[in-house]
């Protein structure tokens, strides 16, 4: 007998060990588990080998102790292996795993410690009638706290898996219900070794068979049922439109969506393919290929209806055939509606290109459907047109927001309505119009008359609107048409404060004037670096004739154009935002001087520096000065700051905040320009400046000098009585003096005075 329980022990472990090959070529966790599991399985089924073969009593009793031992932990990791496969919750598992590993290693160390106490079971040798010695126990109460704990085991096995089985489709029944009769086969096969009392515990046998259905429902089983029936509910749920065809091309089959949207009776499938005729026509659609895509777009009601923008639609059709083992198994239409995604593609790709206000070409796509217009007519004439309306902002500002956006959209209205098909036309901005049109349609009158009307406002109230016009004549095909509407625009600020002259060409004159303006950009730095700019002084003295200080101005010592006077750069920088740089270096000149001035005693001489508007942006004004006044270590009331009165009005909280400041630090203000601004005296009231600065060619410039007279007279008592000095400048003879001191104002500028001279001619004539 021995002989035959050999070739079954063989058997066995082989089994095992090809369970144990199997779980190494999964890198799932439950592979490891089951790994575990077979381990075990193949401790207990070593134990029964030696079992079978001793004929020692002691090593018996070890065999037993490691069998019974064994036994508990293929249990356990038997549950574990369950509740991975069921997907138990792991805050259950993580509370009971660690108390049932404690009683676990009590009962393994209780069967082990029975070699010794025996208090668990006793062994005793039995003869069979073949005369072969095997050997038998007998059982006490800590065996059957053993035997009661791992029936608990097994119990926690099936209940678990009894509970899935409640809670999922029957389709899952057959993977949880594999693993339940695996559970009973070696429940029923180790009662029936330990209620009969057996020589050998056959019950092992079930482990090779157990344990090739537990690697086959655990990595190979694939529920092929279930997976149908997923793949039916997704194909009849999806929002794609899905057609089957047999090899015959007979439809088979066909989802919700698809009835819907071809109107197809699911009674009569076999017309599904003459129905689909049409709309493969119109979408062009290759049927002699595998497969292919296609796009329909046309009426939803199918290609002959008549289409309207209602009721147009997208479709994207796609066709497969499937094959097997070569042959033509059968196809398929997948038709997804794409009329949301298309529409909605449309309308961004709309918004990106249009302006939202006006409904025109926004800046970006004029520019591009220019320049594509001039690739695809390269000998065609074309006139380059921008518009802007003289004070719009004030426009806004009167009559508010939603008439100016009333305003631009008439404008836009009248393009419409005027330009040619060929003209290309669209929105720059602001209240900026650009457009392209043929040389040969531009009438320059039409540019003339037709802005220059009177536009209703709100409540009846019109305003007359003044639109300049710039023109560029295309001569250089290849520059980006943003570089055409900036040369139209650079030509329409030739006219920006010329209210008899609308319009303005591009010409040579004014492209020198961008030329000039670009060589003199680009060599500031360097004329900064090299110190080529010279500070000069015009001198401002009281009514006495003593002079009090002076004005700083600057001259460009230009190496190639000579001496260039402020007039010929000082406007490209204000224009180009380079003036910060220009105007801290003579600012820093500015102190260098008086801190000269101030080591050699002459201490009540002050200068006077120009802040421009644009100082304001691109530097700190207040950190800048503050820092200069520290470096050279001088009394900032020596440094007089002059603020245009048109500077001083854009942002006024903010320059009232720098203001504050400057008066704190020491620095005097003066606001140069007094007079030429539309808020003279709102500026006055709120920012508390020290000194204004009024022109001569107030008076000169009048129409009606005797009421200039009044004007200047009262602006005079004005800053008398608010304690601020007045400063005269433009002052060319002795009468304009006396004219001023009877008026109030004793501080004079002008050449009558002095004209702008070198610092060396100052010091030399004022402070020798």
């Amino acid at each position: 007998m021995k002989s035959y329980y050999t070739i079954l022990f063989i058997i066995i472990a082989i089994a095992e060990g090809f369970c144990v090959g199997l779980t190494f070529h999964s890198k799932r966790k439950i592979a490891k588990i089951l790994r575990i599991v077979f381990f075990w399985a193949l401790v207990s089924i070593i134990a029964n080998v030696l079992l079978t073969y001793t004929e020692n009593i002691r090593v018996a009793d070890f065999a037993y102790s490691l069998f019974f031992g064994s036994i508990n932990w293929v249990i356990y990791y038997m549950l574990r292996f369950t509740t991975e496969y069921t997907a138990f919750p792991l805050s259950t598992q993580k509370v009971f795993r660690p108390f049932l590993k404690i009683l676990l290693t009590i009962d393994s160390l209780s069967m082990f410690l029975n070699l010794f106490f025996h208090h668990a079971f006793t062994t005793y040798p039995v003869v069979t009638s073949h005369g072969e010695q095997y050997f038998h126990t007998l059982k006490y109460v800590f065996y059957n706290v053993h035997l009661i704990f791992a029936y608990i085991l097994s119990a926690a096995i099936l209940l678990v898996l009894l509970g899935k089985v409640f809670k999922t489709p029957a389709l899952y029944w057959r993977k949880y219900f594999i693993v339940i009769f695996i559970m009973v086969f070696l429940l029923g096969t180790d009662a029936l070794f330990v209620f009969t009392q057996k020589v050998i515990d056959l019950s092992i046998l079930s482990f090779a068979f157990g344990s090739y259905l537990l690697c086959y429902v655990a990595l190979i089983y694939k529920p092929k049922a279930l997976i149908n029936r997923m793949h039916r509910y997704i194909v009849e749920n999806l929002a794609d439109s899905i057609l089957f065809f047999d090899a015959d091309k007979t439809c088979i089959y066909i989802n919700e969506i698809a009835r819907e949207r071809f109107h197809i009776d699911p009674k009569n499938l076999e017309a599904v393919g003459d129905l689909l005729q049409p709309w493969l026509r119109k979408a062009k659609a290759d049927l002699r290929r595998d497969s292919y895509t296609a796009m329909y777009s046309g009426s939803c009601n199918g290609p002959t209806d008549p289409e309207t923008n209602e009721n147009r639609i997208y479709l994207f059709i796609e066709f497969h055939r499937m094959y097997e083992k070569g042959k033509l198994l059968g196809s398929f239409f997948r038709v997804q509606d794409r009329t949301t995604y298309m529409n909605n593609l449309m309308t961004e790709r709309y918004s990106m290109a249009h302006d939202p206000l006006t409904g025109l070409y926004n800046r970006d796509h004029l520019c591009r459907r220019i320049e594509e217009r001039l690739m695809e007519d390269p000998d065609g004439d074309y006139l380059v047109i921008s518009s802007d309306i003289k004070n719009f902002k004030l426009i806004n500002d009167i009559f508010g927001k939603s008439a100016g956006d009333a305003m631009l959209c008439r404008i836009a209205d009248a393009l419409r309505d005027n330009a040619s098909e060929d003209t290309i036309y669209g929105r720059l901005g602001s209240d900026k119009f650009g457009l392209m049109m043929r040389r040969e349609r531009f009438r320059e009158n039409l540019f003339i008359e037709g802005p220059n009307q009177i536009i209703k406002m709100e409540d009846n109230l019109e305003y007359p609107v003044i639109v300049h016009i710039g023109v560029y004549e295309v001569s250089e095909r290849r520059l980006p048409a943003s570089v055409m509407f900036d040369r139209s625009n650079i030509a329409m600020q030739t006219i920006k404060d010329d209210y008899q002259n609308r319009i303005a060409y591009y010409n040579d004159t004014v492209r020198q004037k961008l030329l000039w303006d670009q060589k003199l950009s680009g060599e500031l730095e360097e004329g900064l670096r090299l110190n080529q700019f010279l500070l000069y002084l015009q001198p401002q003295a009281d009514h006495f004739g003593r002079v009090k200080g002076g004005e700083a101005l600057v001259r460009w010592d230009h190496p190639s154009e000579g001496f260039l006077l402020p007039g010929t750069f000082i406007e490209t920088f204000e224009q180009n935002g380079r003036i910060a740089a220009l105007d801290r270096y003579v600012w820093e000149r500015a102190c260098q001087l008086l801190q000269k001035w101030k080591e050699e005693g002459h201490n009540e001489m002050y200068i006077s520096v120009n802040i421009s508007q644009k100082d304001f942006y691109f530097l700190d004004i207040y950190q800048t000065l503050s820092d200069l006044v520290d470096k050279y270590q001088i009394d900032p009331g020596r440094l007089h700051l002059e603020i245009t009165e048109t500077a001083m009005m854009a942002d006024m909280e903010l320059k009232q905040e720098i203001i504050h400041k400057f008066h704190a630090k020491g620095f005097c203000v003066e606001m140069d320009d007094f007079g030429k601004g539309y808020s003279s005296l709102n500026v006055l009231k709120d920012l508390p400046v020290d000194v204004i600065k009024t022109d001569m060619e107030f008076l000169d410039d009048s129409v009606q000098p005797e009421r200039a007279e009044k004007i200047l007279k009262v602006i005079m008592k004005l800053a008398a009585s608010l304690q601020i000095e007045v400063i005269t400048e433009g002052v060319v003879s002795q009468e304009q003096v006396d004219f001023l001191k009877g008026l109030g104002c004793h501080t004079f500028q002008g050449t009558y005075i002095a004209p702008p001279m070198a610092v060396t001619d100052f010091e030399q004539r004022y402070m020798a």
